[in-house]
This record gives structure tokens, C-alpha cells and sequence, in this order.
């Protein structure tokens, strides 16, 4: 698949520290950057085995992907900092579903990316900057990462190229929080209904439902840590009116109610985003 183009449509970074031994477990909706300064990271993803980043080694993880950190302290202190990333693709795609990661990369790369999430950090701290200058330099700094990371991933294989159904998803992806029909989509992908859901999931990996439903979780989840709104508005204004029905859906993605996830991931630290669409 020709790459056009890569839209950063989100991205937030900060630093934490911890004294003793962490685990927890989190599903987040961006791509997850985090690297240890001090101390080391124990990852896995979606039940897999748990690897070690190493000192000033980072991990990488998928959005929408159950992660199981443990942060391991040298001697009674371990620093550490990250970035989430949202980029969309030729402008329909998730980074993910183009490109696959290494879960983690070595020290030798973390040398760079640390003076990367470094000015990041401090951009997102600084209170002299205007909004405007840090939508900017947060542009710059989430595109230095990626061309970072990208050359260490692996493109993944696939019929994406069909026009209607790259039209299809871009449709669904400017219209997700509308109800959609499968009338409207078929119509669209110009297919029937049979062929229409074969080629889609063959194309993509997923289902059109299931593609709706994480792009209104990963609007909800977004909402949830950085507005203060309740949850029954945010399930709202993602699409839900039964307020029951979201919080089941939330918690079979995320693991976690909307409520403890909201106080969950303010507890844990996440600090300043930014949108840059």
C-alpha cells in the first residue's frame, strides 16, 4: 500500500516515577510509548509473555491492546516517561493497522528517544507557551518520534487498496458517531452485503461494527481523562444512549468501568494533551 500521507490527530506525553514494585494492568485507545530512565519495565500484551525493557529501554504498545506493566525500581527509584500517539494513515487508517511494532526497543534507540519525550514533557509543562506554539511544537515532536519508530516496524500485508472499501472506512471513520446502517455502507462499497462483509474484514481485520464501536471507545476513553464531563454526557456524545449498555461495552474493552477507568488513569498520572487537527 502507497503511504500518502500520516496525520497526527493527538498526542500527549509526560514523566512519572515509583519507589516500590507496580503492576497493573490498562487498555489504553492510542499507541503507547513509554520508556524507563531508571529501573526497568516488564511488559506483555493481550495475556503474552512479559519482556524486559532494560534501563533507558522503551516499549510499544497498540492501541485497544491489553497491556500488563510491572515497573521494577533500581535501588528503591524508577523514573519513567511516555507519549500516546493517534495518526491516521492516507487519511483513513490507524497506525496500527498498517503498521506492526517491536513490543520493545533497546537502549541504543532509547538514547534518542528520551531527548524526544524529554522536550515533549517540558513543551507540555511549559506555562510561557501559547496554545498555538505548543500545538505546533507538538506536532514537531510527535512526528520525530515516529520517524523514530516507524523504520523499526513492519508493514503488514494486505488487500487495503480497493477503493470502495478504503471509501467505506473513510466514511465510517468522519461518521461514527452517527447511527450508520448497513444499507448505508453496502451502498457505498457498491457491493452486496455478503461480498461487502468479506472484503471488508479481508481489507481491514475487523468488522464495520467493531470498527464503530473502538472509534467511539477511543472518543469516550479520550473524553474520560481529560474533560469533566459525567459519564452519562460522554456516553452521550459518543453515540449511547443507553448509558448501561456503554458502561458493559467500555468495561469488556478497557477492563475497567468508565468511572474507575476515568479516576484510574488521572491517578496514574496522564497530564496534558493535545489535539493537533
Amino acid at each position: 500500500m502507497k503511504i500518502d500521507s500520516i496525520d497526527i490527530r493527538y498526542f500527549a506525553a509526560d514523566f512519572s516515577s515509583v519507589r516500590t514494585v507496580l503492576e497493573h494492568n490498562k487498555t489504553l485507545p492510542w499507541l503507547s510509548v513509554a520508556q524507563s530512565i531508571s529501573g526497568n519495565y516488564k511488559i506483555g500484551l493481550n495475556g503474552g509473555d512479559l519482556v524486559s525493557t532494560g534501563k533507558m529501554g522503551a516499549f510499544i504498545a497498540p492501541a485497544f491492546v491489553q497491556q500488563r506493566i510491572i515497573h521494577e525500581p533500581e535501588n528503591g527509584f524508577m523514573e519513567f516517561q511516555y507519549c500516546f500517539i493517534d495518526a491516521v494513515v492516507n487519511e483513513i487508517f490507524s497506525l496500527e493497522e498498517i503498521f506492526s511494532f517491536p513490543v520493545t526497543v533497546g537502549s541504543d534507540t532509547g538514547e534518542r528517544l528520551y531527548s524526544l519525550l524529554k522536550d515533549a514533557i517540558e513543551t507540555s509543562r511549559d506555562k510561557e507557551l501559547s496554545d498555538i506554539q505548543k500545538i505546533l511544537k507538538h506536532k514537531k515532536n510527535s512526528i520525530l518520534i515516529l520517524e523514530l519508530l516507524l523504520p523499526l516496524a513492519t508493514h503488514i500485508s494486505g488487500d487495503m487498496e480497493n477503493r470502495y472499501i478504503a471509501h467505506t472506512v473513510n466514511y465510517i471513520k468522519k461518521n461514527y458517531l452517527r447511527k450508520i446502517t448497513t444499507e448505508t455502507i453496502t451502498r457505498i462499497a457498491n457491493m452486496s452485503k455478503t461480498v461487502f462483509f468479506d472484503k471488508f474484514k479481508e481489507a481491514t481485520g475487523t468488522t464495520p461494527v467493531r470498527m464503530i464501536t473502538e472509534l467511539r471507545l477511543k472518543n469516550a476513553a479520550k473524553l474520560l481523562i481529560y474533560s469533566d464531563k459525567s459519564v452519562q454526557e460522554i456516553a452521550n456524545l459518543c453515540g449511547y444512549e443507553d448509558f448501561l449498555y456503554f458502561s458493559k461495552l467500555f468495561k469488556k474493552n478497557f477492563s475497567l468501568s468508565p468511572l474507575h477507568y476515568k479516576d484510574k488513569n488521572k491517578e496514574y498520572g496522564v497530564s496534558e494533551s493535545c489535539n493537533l487537527v
